[in-house]
């Protein structure tokens, strides 16, 4: 299969946000740079949520027609949602314990190729959303604002672009459980604290 213009322009473009932002290999990863640099550098501030939301476009390519810009939709909205409960105070116990599983989830998703059930994959990638935008509130040094929802609204799309974009690209569906492998490896792999 040809490699597809939109795409590649996707995936570069993830490449330019991801080295424009750092070495994403760190847990801890924080960056500064005004309010819109705050909230941007969140989705990229760890391997767990730059690789969720990298996850979220890979299947939401995988599973074609209207999920390719619903799935990316619901994330933004779940992610928004978990800004403003942890904002309001609402406590949310081990959310990169979660994300990190539900990275495995995501992936073992993508592996067995399944069609769930209409709103199934909906509700997965809203669980995975709520546990990456959760932190949102914490890691604003005066709180969320406009400036810093819209860093982390544009770095969140790019990723998932960049991953929509790597689906795009795949020759045959056996990519896409090859990458499945992985995702749901590195979940593990963090989970146990190898990476």
């Amino acid at each position: 299969m040809p490699l597809r213009r939109p795409a590649a322009l996707a995936v570069i473009v993830v490449l330019a946000v991801v080295a424009g932002a750092g070495a994403v290999a760190a847990h801890d990863l924080i960056l500064t740079g005004g309010d819109f640099g705050n909230g941007y550098t969140v989705p990229l501030s760890s391997l767990a949520k730059l690789l969720g939301f990298v996850a979220i476009g890979l299947w939401s390519g995988q599973l074609g027609g209207r999920a390719v810009w619903q799935l990316p939709a619901v994330a933004l909205a779940s992610a928004a949602f978990a800004g403003v409960i942890s904002e309001a105070g609402v406590v949310v116990p081990h959310t990169d314990q979660v994300l990190m599983a539900a990275l495995v989830v995501v992936g073992i998703l993508m592996v067995l190729a399944t069609r769930l059930p209409l709103f199934s994959p909906w509700a997965v990638v809203a669980v995975v959303a709520l546990f990456e935008g959760y932190p949102l509130a914490e890691t604003m040094y005066h709180g969320p604002n406009l400036g810093s929802w819209a860093g982390y609204g544009t770095a969140a799309l790019l990723a998932m672009a960049g991953g929509l974009g790597l689906g795009m690209m795949m020759p045959a569906p056996i990519a896409f459980r090859v990458f499945g492998i992985g995702i749901a490896a590195a979940g593990i792999a963090m989970l146990l604290d190898k990476i």
